[in-house]
């Protein structure tokens, strides 16, 4: 734990705060209510504030159960979350330039909104107990070529995968929905496709995806409206009739 508050104290003082403000704190949470007090009222600054607490929660998930445990060392390049874990919490593992794989038991269910955001994950294999993918949860992930599986979600939402670096993805048949700029600026991205279990494909899904080549959908032709969903125009969209 010792090990967690220092680099959660390290931090705050990258992010402007200075060190003697933490320097007599013992656990998260002292160092989190120092940040909290610290950045009250400063707008700019609660977005740092805001995202430090949220990396911190992810003690309680992350960390296996109990407080004060689990915080994700930046520095990483590889990471196994332990079996229990049922959630991975906002931002954490966020902006970790050297990170390349992280393991996902089969215990988790959610992933955050911008778990894995502004990383170099290079690779994926989300296991089918997840269900949940939050908004941005891989955005800016460029170094991102892999992605085996993307488990059992219902939703690709909001950017989840803007600016990632694969060059094809089959969507599971879980999801039913792929919002606003899911799958945006993806521009190593030539082929995609869309299982039956697709009812709606917000208009801009795609946008920007300038290389997306052929979209393939296991539905009747036009059973989803608003093709190409920002796609290019010239993209060659395959209906199965399935």
């Amino acid at each position: 734990m010792a090990d967690n508050v220092t680099a959660l104290k390290a931090l705050y003082v990258a992010l402007g705060g200075k060190a003697a403000d933490v320097a007599e704190a013992v656990t998260i949470t002292d160092v989190l209510n120092i940040i909290s007090a610290h950045y009250e009222g400063e707008s700019d600054a609660n977005v740092n504030a805001d995202a430090i607490n949220n990396i911190a929660a992810v003690a309680d998930n992350i960390g296996g159960g109990g407080n004060d445990v689990g915080f994700v060392e930046r520095t990483l390049t590889d990471y196994v979350i332990p079996d229990g874990v049922t959630k991975i919490g906002k931002y954490a593992f966020a902006y970790m330039a050297d990170l390349e794989s992280v393991e996902i038991p089969d215990t988790v269910t959610t992933i955050d909104e911008g778990a894995f955001s502004h990383s170099s994950i290079k690779s994926i294999n989300i296991p089918m107990s997840v269900t949940t993918l939050g908004a941005e949860a891989f955005i800016w992930c460029k170094s991102l070529t892999d992605i085996t599986s993307l488990g059992a979600i219902t939703a690709i939402p909001s950017h989840a995968f803007g600016n990632c670096g694969f060059t094809s993805l089959v969507i599971p048949n879980t999801v039913e929905t792929i919002e606003s700029y899911a799958l945006s600026t993806c521009s190593s991205l030539t082929s995609l496709e869309i299982p039956s279990s697709v009812t709606t494909i917000a208009n801009n899904a795609f946008y920007n995806s300038s290389r997306l080549a052929t979209i393939t959908i296991h539905k009747a032709e036009g059973s989803i409206t608003g093709a190409p969903w920002g796609a290019p125009s010239s993209a060659n969209i395959v209906w199965t009739g399935e």
